[in-house]
């Protein structure tokens, strides 16, 4: 009989060490500085489901809403790479020229982008659409936000390019 329980124990104890934990995922969080707010910025724990349509490298491959020029040019061979940490690369064609941390809020569709250092003419809050539909391999990133008053667009692809991942 005492066997019996010693093994009753020892399954139950086995069976609640496996069950599988339905919070959100934890992922590392960071402190980096700002380039938009100036101040420090902890990244807030996003679960990975949330963002698991975003994770991979973004080529934008045309811009809208930008009369000027000088607006559109620090988007050409623009990239972004976004990873499931919350981190990010960006750069233009094979060089990368910032990282930093991003958020992504599941309900209000916006990205923001805490760049390490100023990336100047690149904003730093989209809102997103595509996010979810069948083919997720095209998303556009949305200017009139809060901190992102352009109202540009951007057609941005995933990339399977190996140079700027």
């Amino acid at each position: 009989m005492r066997h019996l329980v010693t093994f009753s124990l020892l399954v139950a104890l086995v069976l609640s060490a496996c069950k599988d934990n339905a919070g959100p995922v934890s992922t590392q969080s960071g402190v980096v500085t700002t380039s938009n707010q100036g101040a420090k910025k902890e990244a807030r724990v996003v679960p990975a489901s949330v963002l698991a349509p975003l994770i991979g490298t973004w080529e934008c491959q045309v811009t809208a809403g930008m009369s000027k020029s000088e607006d559109r040019k620090p988007y050409e061979g623009r990239w972004f790479t976004l990873r499931g940490d919350q981190t990010f690369a960006t750069g233009v064609y094979e060089k990368e020229t910032n990282q930093g941390m991003y958020e992504y809020d599941g309900e209000t569709l916006l990205l923001d982008l805490f760049f390490d250092a100023p990336e100047l003419g690149v904003a730093d809050q989209y809102k997103l659409h595509g996010v979810g539909v069948d083919d997720s391999s095209i998303l556009i990133w949305m200017g009139n936000t809060p901190r992102n008053k352009k109202g540009m667009q951007l057609k941005m692809v995933k990339s399977d390019n190996p140079e700027i991942q």
